[in-house]
C-alpha cells in the first residue's frame, strides 16, 4: 500500500472515530448537512484537519483554565512542543 493510501485510510478513520464521539453533539450543534459536508469535503483531509484544529484548541482552552495563563501563552508553548516533536520526528524517520 502506497505511503499517500495510507494517509487516506488514516483520514478516513480519524473522521469515523470523531463521528462516533462527537458526531451526535456536532449534528445537535450545526445540523447533519453540515456535518456530512465537512466530513465529505476534500477526500477527508479538510475534514480532519478541522477536527484536529477543533481538538487543539479545545485543549488549549482547558489549558489556560486549569493554569491560568493566557490563552496566547498557552498556544504559544503549545506550538513549540509541536515543533520540538516534530523535529524529532523528522530526525527518527527522514
Amino acid at each position: 500500500m502506497s505511503d499517500e493510501k495510507k494517509f487516506e485510510a488514516f483520514k478516513r478513520q480519524l473522521v469515523e472515530e470523531t463521528e462516533r464521539l462527537y458526531g451526535a453533539e456536532s449534528r445537535e450543534k450545526y445540523g447533519g448537512a453540515e456535518v456530512d459536508a465537512s466530513n465529505a469535503g476534500n477526500g477527508h483531509g479538510l475534514a480532519a484537519e478541522r477536527i484536529a484544529r477543533g481538538f487543539q484548541a479545545r485543549l488549549n482552552r482547558g489549558r489556560a483554565e486549569l493554569t491560568g495563563l493566557p490563552i496566547r501563552e498557552v498556544q504559544a508553548v503549545s506550538l513549540a512542543l509541536f515543533r520540538e516533536s516534530a523535529g524529532d520526528m523528522d530526525r527518527k524517520y527522514l
